[in-house]
């Protein structure tokens, strides 16, 4: 290709296909087609997307996208998911940060850059960084199979903005795949709940209305998903919980026990705000606590009851210790194995001690029940 005017139809054609379609499924396919017109539109025989990914703290170039002409069929394959590190090629990344390009035969390129590619059958090579936002995404490779040659400062130009619009579409389809993997999970979450999570927009329409404890009751989602939460309030149902979510448009989240048929459930509010912070939807979760508070009120009677028991016990110690040390007469205490433990003041000044540790220790001592030596 040569001619200006069938430059700027390829790069017309790969925008009309990537813009041809709402169906996400096939976006990736799309950007394949994409691909393959600028392989085809140059005579080249790979054209591949490397994507920058970070691992383990270091910057990888790894191989996600690949188009091949039927020449590029029979070459060594580039598996996808191939990855390499930028430390291995450091001169790379410098030169692509700068937005500078590759485009040689690989006879002209350095011996590292010979060595590094000569495994893949190449003759003719071109990189072009590409970048995001001012991020540096990737690159778009290009391979020529057969022949050395040099593309045009014009044809590199067209094939970058190609690039772009290829990144551009594969990044619009990972954020839709993230989208989707995340509403998969939440919608799991939601369904197994075991309470009641639901939703109000800002026009009071309840858009969420899910959790295993409908099932209990005998309710369905549609019960009042879609419907306006004034129902609610007409049937004079749940009452606190409409001025709940009130508040929470104008105050914030809130938190609060509802009694309900009986049942206490703990209702919990949070405001969902768009980027300029205005309050667009309340999000709330029900949960029944009966058992639990009921498990709690009768854990912290059981600890009331424990600590006036122990507060007796305490007070009867006091008592009896009180009346041991009093007695007039005395009272010596012996353990199972009749070994003295214990004995009051008249005990130990009867038989002529100075303290209760000397009686203690003379009956150790001697072994026997008796008066000291000197007496």
């Amino acid at each position: 290709m040569h001619d200006t005017d069938k430059f700027l139809q390829m790069l017309n054609d790969l925008v009309h296909l990537l813009l041809s379609t709402d169906d996400e499924e096939r976006y990736v396919s799309l950007v394949l087609e994409g691909m393959g017109l600028m392989g085809r539109s140059l005579n080249l025989d790979r054209v591949q997307i490397w994507k920058n990914e970070e691992k383990d703290g270091q910057l990888y170039f790894t191989h996600a996208y690949e188009w091949l002409s039927e020449i590029g069929k029979q070459k060594v394959s580039v598996p996808i998911g191939l990855s390499f590190s930028y430390s291995d090629k450091s001169e790379w990344e410098s030169m692509f940060l700068r937005g500078e390009h590759i485009n040689a035969p690989l006879s002209k390129m350095s011996p590292g850059d010979q060595i590094f590619l000569s495994t893949y059958e190449i003759k003719s090579i071109v990189i072009i960084p590409l970048f995001l936002r001012d991020h540096f995404w990737g690159f778009l490779s290009l391979d020529d199979c057969l022949n050395e040659r040099i593309l045009s400062d014009e044809e590199i130009n067209v094939l970058r903005s190609g690039g772009m619009l290829i990144a551009n579409a594969l990044l619009h389809d990972y954020k839709t795949q993230d989208i989707h993997t995340a509403t998969a999970k939440l919608d799991a979450v939601i369904e197994n709940y075991s309470g009641v999570i639901w939703s109000v927009n800002s026009e009071n329409i309840i858009t969420l209305f899910k959790g295993l404890y409908l099932k209990e009751i005998g309710v369905t989602h549609d019960f009042l998903e879609g419907k306006n939460i004034e129902v609610a309030r007409q049937k004079n149902r749940h009452l606190d919980i409409i001025e709940s979510v009130q508040k929470t448009f104008a105050e914030g989240p809130q938190n609060w026990i509802s009694e309900i048929e009986g049942k206490l459930f703990n209702v919990h509010t949070t405001p969902i705000c768009d980027e300029n912070g205005a309050v667009v939807a309340v999000v709330g979760s029900v949960n029944d606590v009966t058992e639990a508070l009921q498990l709690q009120n009768e854990l912290e009677a059981a600890l009331e009851q424990a600590a006036t028991a122990l507060s007796d016990l305490e007070l009867a110690q006091h008592t009896v210790s009180a009346m041991f040390e009093t007695n007039p007469h005395m009272n010596i205490l012996f353990n199972s194995s009749f070994e003295v433990i214990d004995c009051n003041p008249a005990a130990f000044l009867f038989m002529g001690f100075d303290s209760k540790e000397k009686l203690l220790a003379g009956f150790i001592k001697r072994g026997f029940f008796g008066r000291p030596a000197h007496i």
